[in-house]
């Protein structure tokens, strides 16, 4: 072979791959149009893990935020699910195993898959046990994947501006939207419910105060300002009831930890001023009504008051399913198809600004639902699964403060805001199994994995034993 078809068999073998796949894919979009976007994304994903496997977690985030756009008739989320798996195989494989180090949360994690998974045995609906099953599945392979993938430092500081230009991109096309259709209500259905869309953006922009707060480059800062700004608007313009307290609870959350204590001084007149802005702002929107929608039999009303009235009566429907059942719950995922008959059956529920709905109704509450479903255990193990995570970064934070670590403070402080935030918008949402919830986790621990590591080779490299490094000591020092 001569030195010109030796330099050029690689340019060649690609343009060979890039062939077969265009013809593959024509082949299958002229049967199956929705398969081949499916197939595409299967193809864009193996590529990703080849050339760039570290894009692969910032995508993953994306997908969180922007789930409800469907592509080829799947949604977003549900397509990076299943090629999140072998990616996080093939990255497990090469890394030498997964790495669970410096944290119990998987145990809570799984504790409560295996409940959720056991209650198919006295589920008082298979179909909808299964159907959850289904997301809860995908969650955990959203987990499994962003352990495995997320090995650095620099990997973690991605998934952190992953997350606050998400939240920009999500506020973007919600405002591209309203210039479309002169209509909120019109707008944010083009990218999901607006209780979702405040409770993602709450999480942008925990993370982006924590970048201003703490940023490893100047470009870190300027993206955590627009962040805060951005995401702060699109939740006021949500309307949100709960998105509005999520982002008042992680400015509180925030005066306590963000200030180190011989700083706190300094902050406290910051957050003097900021949180009573935010609670009027609260009390503001609150107080407007919220977006006008015709409620049954009852005029014009506030979207605000029907979304009141929706959710409590889809609490008391719930609470009234968990007492038939109050041991084990009805099932994982068994109320949502049955949640009318639930509510027609329970004393003090107001039909009068509700019209019950044709379609399966979570409790939208998520700590509600847990109980309802599966029972004290089922709650515990959920609320567990948060208290955990939430340990598993306080303690790092703590360890970062001592060695005066910003780059682990920021992401722990990120984290802890975020988690804050979004727990309180699970008061008002039915997301067990949103993969927000779960991306979280799998960062958690592969954090206390990379931090575990790098305490260990401090350890090593100054002579120290093992065993004085091993377990809750790893953070202590």
């Amino acid at each position: 072979m001569t030195a010109f078809a030796e330099r050029m068999r690689p340019g060649a073998t690609l343009n060979i791959v890039v062939l077969g796949a265009a013809v593959t894919l024509g082949a299958v979009a002229a049967v199956k149009p929705a398969a081949a976007v499916a197939l595409a994304f299967l193809g864009l994903g193996v590529a990703t893990l080849v050339m760039l496997p570290w894009l692969f977690v910032p995508l993953m985030i994306a997908s969180v935020y922007f789930g409800a756009i469907t592509l080829g008739g799947f949604a977003a989320a549900r397509i990076v699910g299943p090629i999140a798996l072998p990616v996080a195989l093939v990255a497990a494989v090469r890394q030498g195993g997964f790495g669970v180090r410096g944290t119990n949360l998987v145990y809570w994690i799984a504790a409560y898959c295996t409940l959720a998974f056991a209650s198919l045995l006295w589920t008082e609906d298979q179909g909808g046990t299964v159907g959850l099953l289904f997301s809860l599945a995908l969650a955990v392979i959203y987990t499994v994947a962003i352990t495995a993938l997320t090995r650095t430092r620099a990997h973690l500081r991605n998934a952190m501006a992953a997350f606050v230009v998400a939240g920009i991109a999500l506020f973007a096309v919600f405002m591209f939207a309203l210039a479309q259709y002169g209509d909120p209500i019109q707008a944010q259905a083009d990218i999901g419910d607006r209780n979702f869309f405040a409770a993602f953006l709450s999480v942008s922009l925990a993370v982006a105060i924590a970048l201003i707060r703490w940023p490893q480059a100047n470009w870190e800062r300027k993206l955590g300002i627009a962040g805060v700004v951005i995401c702060g608007a699109g939740i006021v313009a949500s309307q949100s009831q709960g998105g509005m307290l999520a982002m008042l609870t992680i400015a509180i959350v925030g005066a306590v930890l963000i200030p180190r204590p011989a700083a706190r001084r300094r902050f406290a007149l910051g957050y003097a001023a900021a949180v009573p802005l935010i609670v009027a702002g609260v009390i503001i929107v609150l107080g407007s009504g919220g977006y006008q929608s015709q409620a049954a039999g009852s005029g014009l009303t506030s979207s605000i008051e029907t979304s009141a009235v929706d959710r409590l009566n889809l609490w008391r429907g719930a609470m009234n399913a968990y007492s038939h059942n109050p041991v084990t719950g009805i099932g994982f995922g068994a109320y949502a198809n049955h949640s009318s008959e639930w509510m027609i059956e329970t004393p003090g529920v107001n039909l009068r600004l509700y019209n019950l709905p044709d379609h399966p109704q979570e409790a939208h509450n998520s700590y509600i639902e847990a109980l309802s479903e599966l029972g004290p255990l089922g709650l515990v193990l959920f609320v567990g699964m948060i208290a955990s995570c939430a340990w598993t970064l306080g303690r790092m934070l703590r360890a970062a403060r001592l060695r005066g670590d910003s780059e682990l403070e920021a992401f722990t402080v990120g984290m802890l805001l975020a988690i804050s935030g979004f727990s309180v918008a699970s008061f008002f949402l039915s997301i067990i199994t949103n993969r927000m919830w779960w991306v979280i986790f799998g960062l958690t621990i592969a954090a206390a994995r990379i931090a575990y590591d790098e305490r260990l080779a401090r350890a090593n490299s100054s002579g120290s034993e093992r065993n004085a490094v091993t377990g809750g000591e790893i953070f202590n020092a």
